[in-house]
């Protein structure tokens, strides 16, 4: 198990560690163990075969991330009969918690070529998050990881799966 950790001028810090998952039988994974699934979940687990290794790793992880929305409410003023009611809209904020994950198989014998895109690919989500948010920072290591595999291993890139996902946590609706 190997752990890497990067953290750009504005100190934004991701962490994310590569679990060997080969030791466990194929019956003891489950969707739980994996969060979210992706697109690619079920391909990538299929990739798996003895002489490769799959992991899931948190890129990024930012708490307090903003949501809001707008619902209308029926108001009434005055006493009957001079009642009036009209519809007003109410504005309602919660906050959540965002992860960005990449979920990676590769040979074994890829492990160091994959490691270094895969670092290469979070400094890259890292770097776009402030201005394009989690959408931003997942198409970014996309693009980084993409790039730098297709440099780094040739011929040899579609030996290797990848995908990327974004998981919320949402806090409760508060009027404001």
């Amino acid at each position: 198990m190997s752990k890497v950790t990067i953290e750009n001028a504005e100190g934004l810090k991701a962490e994310a560690e590569f679990v060997d998952l080969d030791g466990l039988p194929e019956e003891g994974l489950s969707l739980d163990d994996f969060g979210e699934e992706s697109d690619e979940f079920h391909h990538l687990m299929q990739l798996k075969a003895a002489d490769r290794q799959c992991v899931r790793s948190n890129l990024l992880t930012v708490e307090g991330w903003p949501e809001t929305k707008t619902k209308m409410k029926t108001r009434c003023v005055g006493a009957p009969p001079l009642r009036v009611c009209a519809d007003v809209p109410v504005l309602y904020r919660r906050m959540c918690k965002k992860q960005l994950y990449a979920e990676v198989c590769f040979p074994n014998d890829l492990k160091k070529d994959v490691e270094d895109c895969f670092k290469v690919a979070t400094a890259a989500a890292i770097a776009a998050f402030p201005s394009g948010g989690p959408g931003g920072a997942k198409a970014a290591f996309t693009s980084g990881m993409k790039g730098c595999l297709a440099a780094k291993l040739g011929s040899r890139v579609h030996e290797v799966g990848f995908s990327t996902g974004v998981k919320t946590t949402h806090g409760k609706w508060v009027p404001l």
